[in-house]
């Protein structure tokens, strides 16, 4: 009768500890998942919408682009065009390059697509456009890219037979604190 109370009482603990193993892994793997969960959002940009003027300027596609992009990339350039540089962006030479934080990603897009932040003026500024900020938004293969010169306040939208510029007199500011978060010195 011993052996048999031993067997027993040895399958016994053998079934605890699996249990026990059980509920250790499903907890590891609830919480992977909540992690997974939190970084995934994290790392999808929100989709901002583009106001009437923005949209009329650039047009419904590439205002599409802009407002649903899952992905930004930022580059820092050189801004005088280098034809001879290894990498480059919309032939300028790229000094630093980051793919955006979907918070980052959210302020440009803002940035971007609030009518207030653009002189729609027929007024042409006279300066030389050099470009130290670029941006491309990826949306389902699609892309769009914005120059940014800081010297002039003028953006220049390329993308989808579209090559228009127009200043951001109003959004000085704001780029200038945008640059600085997305490259942090």
């Amino acid at each position: 009768m011993c052996k048999i109370f031993e067997r027993k009482v040895s399958i016994d603990l053998v079934f605890q500890k699996v249990c026990a193993i059980k509920t250790r892994m499903i907890r590891y793997i609830f919480i992977w998942l909540c992690c997974c969960i939190v970084f995934h959002r994290n790392t999808l940009a929100q989709n901002v919408p583009v106001q009437p003027q923005v949209k009329n300027f650039l047009g419904t596609k590439a205002a599409s682009i802009l407002s649903e992009a899952e992905t930004v990339q930022a580059f820092l350039l050189d801004p005088f065009p280098n034809a001879s540089a290894t990498e480059q962006f919309n032939g300028f030479k790229v000094l630093k390059k980051s793919t955006l934080s979907a918070k980052n990603s959210t302020i440009i897009k803002t940035i971007l697509g609030t009518d207030a932040h653009y002189g729609f003026d027929q007024l042409m500024k006279n300066c030389t456009f050099t470009p130290s900020l670029g941006l491309r938004f990826y949306k389902n293969g699609q892309t769009l890219d914005v120059l940014i010169c800081l010297d002039c306040d003028v953006w220049r939208f390329i993308g989808y037979q579209l090559n228009k510029t127009e200043d951001f007199d109003p959004a000085h500011q704001q780029v200038r604190e945008f640059i600085l978060m997305a490259f942090p010195k």
